[in-house]
């Protein structure tokens, strides 16, 4: 077989490869392949890249590495690396590029050897089957089925019943892959597992009479039916009772949620402490997979764990002579693993787990006298899973964007835990929901055919200077206190701030207003203005716009209406990425705006439905839906619209940001929500969003500086400017706001002075002076 011309042959590029050391090429790897086959299969061979012959051997014991989801990496891998970063890339790439065609070339004109392996079909024999396998294990379902049913025939035939047997049981491996949801889903594996169970008796075969019977207790309980699952477990007791015992634990966890959550999840820690009762083969499968579920009961986080080799190479760099410098090179290089990810879930573990490694590493770049490296640093762990979301958006839409059967059933347990008061069971739903949605992202992810485009990377300060104008400035603040300004001059570190001092006046401010104590509020906004604000007046100057990037508490105050920011037009963005994203979009100009307005759809807001007719009247080209008029498909009129102004209910999750939700059709135990998450399949193009409903301008700072909340991701999907209450406001105040709001807006369309000027009116009428009135309406991103 002939080698690539131009790899191992050529002396120069022989010597390069060997130059890109073990650790660099194994992160790489590491860094772009998401499927776990397939990463521990080119980790593999990537030490071999310049040897076809051991790459060869590697694919004969490694089918995956031919597979369509291989080669799908590669070439996502091969889009994704920058060439002009750095030399290790660029040869990366190239040799990727190599090791994709050699592949492509295998799978195409491949030996007699891998033929065999993938085409055999002797009668009577196990290796059809394990070719079955290889379909189904390489992401080709399809195939293996159709390869399934000729092993099974031919097994039938042959009156080999253990072959039988396996095959029944890797068709419901792969049906489950291929099936959607519902009743036929059901029926299809019940009966294959009963076939497979028939088959094994047979053949005499015990341990595959205990497979199959663990199968069919899975399905069952799938399906919730209690009585079929105890028929199966007597069964299963008497061909192996530590197993039946087992399985017995594992069926109470999963009957008695989300009814007894305390049984459940003692039920599951059993399990978790007891797979030796288990097959060998199955026992780590099975202790993962009843963790996993008692993490959604306890609401416990998934630990935040990079690949080891990123581990390995952060802990040395803090051991180095220049750990700072070290750092920064070990940062630059996660960039890569970073940019390939779309999860926005693993974004927001990468970036708690690395907080801590950015910071010192940006505190190092300021003391080095480099405060424009500092605030790229920075950048860098700042609201990084917001990036990933424009490609889930990307996704969804190649995908239908429908949400499936499982989605849709615990929304609707989430809306009758919420109407029937039962805070436990709304928490185990809401934990539900974000197991589903992880899921459903990885779904999505597996259907991708080819690149869907560019990733998005964290802004620079010189990449954000290029769309800023000369009289805006950016002001970010860092979960360690650090403070930068990024003007037309440059970068400007400011003093910094106590972050603990500030958690308390923030907390401080906020349960003044509530509580109308003008004394206290007043005390802590001298300390919130004192720590964050007034140390930027002398590097504002006369800036005509500031976006402010606030960190932790700061997502909680009006930072905009405290006293030394009132000159300039301010408003809150939750990364400079961001930012640029905002500033380059350009929105379709008509000449008239059109605006669409929703409110009220349980007849519980009479004065939002008023307040979105008045809205709608100082606009020439308008219309609106409210009360029975609404339904979930409303929210589709947002997309193609220059105003928008949404009147409900919601509700702010602190410990579940993603899942806060508007209330924007039905009522009672038939409401309708729209959950911060699901903003990814929502493409809009509104200059203003207004969002009038309570806590819908909440958002929260987790652990990485990732701000999640309703504003950033509605900027994200297309918004230009947002506007929304930071605490829930009395109705009749948000009425006089609104129509003050929106009749200032009409006549001169600037978002940031319609805000002074509602604000000020209301602060000006005695019944509404008092700030919890009008101090809590928050602009977030463009002025």
């Amino acid at each position: 077989m002939e080698r690539i011309p131009g790899w191992a042959d050529d002396p120069v590029l022989r010597r390069q490869v060997e130059s890109l050391n073990e650790a660099d090429r194994a992160q790489l790897i590491e860094d772009i392949a998401e499927s776990e086959l397939v990463r521990e299969a080119l980790v593999e061979v990537h030490g071999v890249l310049g040897e076809p012959e051991r790459i060869l051997e590697i694919a004969r014991r490694r089918p995956e590495l031919l597979s369509a989801e291989a080669d799908r990496q590669l070439w996502f891998a091969i889009e994704s690396l920058d060439r002009d970063r750095s030399d290790t890339e660029r040869l990366f790439a190239e040799l990727l590029e190599n090791l994709r065609d050699f592949l492509l070339s295998l799978r195409r004109d491949g030996p007699d050897e891998w033929e065999d392996l993938v085409s055999t079909r002797e009668e009577g024999s196990a290796d059809p089957l394990a070719r079955a396998a290889l379909l189904v294990r390489t992401g080709r379902p399809e195939e293996g089925i159709t390869a399934i049913e000729d092993v099974r025939r031919t097994a039938r035939e042959a009156g080999d019943w253990a072959v039988v047997g396996e095959a029944e049981l890797m068709y419901c491996m792969a049906y489950q892959v291929l099936s959607g949801e519902g009743p036929e889903r059901m029926r299809v594996l019940r009966e294959r597992s009963q076939e497979a169970e028939a088959a094994f008796r047979r053949a005499n075969d015990a341990s595959g009479i205990v497979r199959a019977l663990e199968r069919q207790v899975g399905v069952m309980l799938e399906d919730r039916d209690a009585d079929a699952v105890q028929y199966v477990l007597g069964k299963l007791e008497r061909m192996d009772a530590d197993a039946a015992r087992w399985w017995s634990r594992y069926a109470v966890a999963l009957l008695s949620a989300p009814d007894d959550l305390d049984t459940a999840a003692e039920a599951l820690a059993w399990c978790v402490e007891n797979t030796a009762l288990l097959d060998a083969a199955e026992r780590k499968h099975w202790e993962d997979e009843c963790q996993r579920k008692l993490d959604v009961l306890t609401g416990a986080p998934a630990p935040a764990r990079p690949p080891r080799s990123l581990r390995d190479r952060l802990a040395a760099a803090l051991d180095a002579a220049e750990p700072g410098r070290r750092l920064v090179q070990v940062l630059d290089e996660a960039e890569a693993l970073r940019t390939g990810i779309s999860s926005a879930v693993k974004q927001r573990e990468l970036s708690a787990y690395l907080e801590s490694f950015y910071l010192l590493a940006a505190h190092a770049a300021g003391e080095a006298g480099t405060p424009e490296s500092a605030m790229d640093i920075r950048e860098r762990n700042t609201s990084r899973a917001l990036l990933s979301q424009p490609l889930m958006t990307i996704l969804w839409d190649h995908a239908g964007g429908r949400p499936s059967r499982e989605t849709a059933e615990i929304n609707t347990a989430l809306v009758l835990a919420k109407a029937d008061g039962d805070e436990r069971t709304l928490r185990y739903w809401l934990a539900r929901r974000r197991e589903a949605d992880g899921a459903a992202e990885e779904r999505v992810k597996a259907a991708r055919k080819a690149p869907v485009g560019r990733r998005f990377t964290p802004a620079s300060c010189a990449r954000l200077l290029q769309v800023l104008a000369p009289d805006d400035a950016v002001v970010q603040y860092s979960p360690d206190g650090a403070v930068s300004v990024l003007t037309a001059d440059g970068v400007r570190a400011v003093p910094p701030y106590d972050p603990d001092a500030l958690a308390d006046a923030c907390a401080a401010y906020l349960g003044a207003v509530r509580d109308s104590d003008t004394r206290k509020r007043r005390s802590a906004e001298i300390e919130i203005e004192r720590a964050c604000v007034a140390p930027l007046r002398r590097h504002l100057g006369a800036k005509e716009r500031v976006f402010l990037i606030p960190s932790g508490p700061l997502w909680g105050v009006p930072l905009g209406a405290i006293g030394a920011l009132e000159g300039p037009r301010c408003s809150v963005v939750p990364s400079m990425s961001v930012l640029e994203r905002l500033l380059q979009r350009r929105l379709p100009a008509r000449r008239l705006p059109l605006f669409f307005g929703m409110a009220d759809p349980d007849g519980s807001l009479p004065h939002a439905a008023a307040e979105v007719a008045e809205a709608a009247s100082c606009f020439p080209d308008a219309f609106t839906l409210t009360g029975d008029a609404l339904d979930f498909e409303a929210i589709l009129n947002l997309m193609d619209v220059d105003v928008a102004h949404i009147g409900c209910h919601g509700e702010f999750f602190a410990d579940y940001p993603e899942l806060s939700y508007l209330h924007i059709a039905g009522a009672g135990r038939r409401a309708a929500w729209l959950f911060c998450h699901d903003l990814t399949r929502v493409a809009l193009s509104a200059r203003l969003l207004v969002v009038a409903a309570c806590h819908a301008g909440n958002g929260v700072a987790l652990p990485g500086n990732e701000y999640v909340g309703f504003p950033g991701s509605l900027l994200v999907q297309g918004a230009q400017t947002v506007l929304a209450p930071l605490w829930a406001i009395d109705d009749r105040s948000t009425g006089a706001f609104m129509r003050h709001y929106h009749r200032h807006y009409a006549r001169d369309r600037s978002a940031y002075a319609a805000l002074r000027h509602a604000q000020e009116r209301l602060r000006a009428d005695q019944p509404t002076a008092d700030p919890v009135h009008w101090a809590g309406f928050q602009l977030f991103g463009l002025p």
